[in-house]
């Protein structure tokens, strides 16, 4: 029996208000409560922990205005030009990225990319490519996805930026930073990066994206690996710092 046009309409409004659900929560993120569309609600929305005045010119984390370089940078040594962090790395906000990274909270890869797309744009960091830290391919089929891509593939959308995911390879199945202290932190993620694409980022700005910054100690790895394959700097922003 043919669908009347009636029906037919009726069937894609249906559709289409499944697939809002999908790219929308229908609630805060926060307080969980109901939005018409969004992902925070206005009260919630004012209590990200946005970073805001004066920040480390290498590591992005916040700082006193009498200095330009925090106490770790000043002390260590970094591949990697500058990193940029949207937020601060609360105890609060912290529950939200579990969600993100743990929990199929893929739908707060949108808002949380914009978030960082609009640090980069204050910071007009330059760059040819984005290219995503990579996750082992068994920690992903684990996982179902890996975080920093999706964060990466909007921020290419909406700077306007390509994404290179088939450049920068992890090859070895390391155990979570989480919970490492400095120097082990640094021990492990040693020679777990390979380039599997030279050519492209030869003498190319590459932006790096990643969820947390805590010691630097996989971004930096990920940089010393693209620079030694040819590319000519290296930034990197991430949706919050630890430090």
């Amino acid at each position: 029996m043919e669908t009347s046009k009636t029906e037919r309409l009726h069937l894609l409004d249906s559709l289409i208000k499944n697939v809002s659900s999908i790219v929308f929560p229908h609630h805060c993120a926060y307080c969980g409560r109901p939005l018409e569309d969004g992902y925070f609600c206005e009260d919630c929305y004012k209590k990200l922990p946005f970073i805001e005045g004066n920040t480390c010119s290498i590591c992005g984390c916040p700082i006193g205005n009498e200095t330009d370089t925090c106490y770790e940078c000043k002390n260590g040594f970094y591949y990697f030009n500058k990193n940029i962090s949207a937020c601060r790395y609360t105890s609060e906000f912290s529950e939200l990225v579990h969600r993100f990274k743990y929990h199929n909270g893929r739908y707060l890869a949108k808002p949380f990319a914009e978030f960082m797309a609009d640090r980069l744009r204050e910071e007009d960091l330059p760059a040819d490519y984005i290219i995503p830290v990579p996750l082992h391919p068994r920690k992903e089929e684990e996982r179902g996805y890996n975080q920093s891509e999706l964060l990466a593939k909007y921020i290419g959308r909406i700077l306007d930026i390509p994404m290179l995911d088939n450049v920068l390879a992890r090859d070895i199945y390391t155990e979570s930073q989480t919970g490492l202290k400095k120097e082990r932190r640094k021990e492990n993620v040693q020679g777990a990066f390979s380039v599997k694409n030279r050519t492209i980022i030869d003498s190319k700005i590459i932006l790096i994206i990643d969820d947390i910054f805590t010691t630097g100690s996989t971004i930096n790895e990920c940089s010393k690996v693209l620079l030694d394959n040819g590319a000519e700097r290296v930034y990197s922003a991430t949706l919050a710092t630890g430090r």
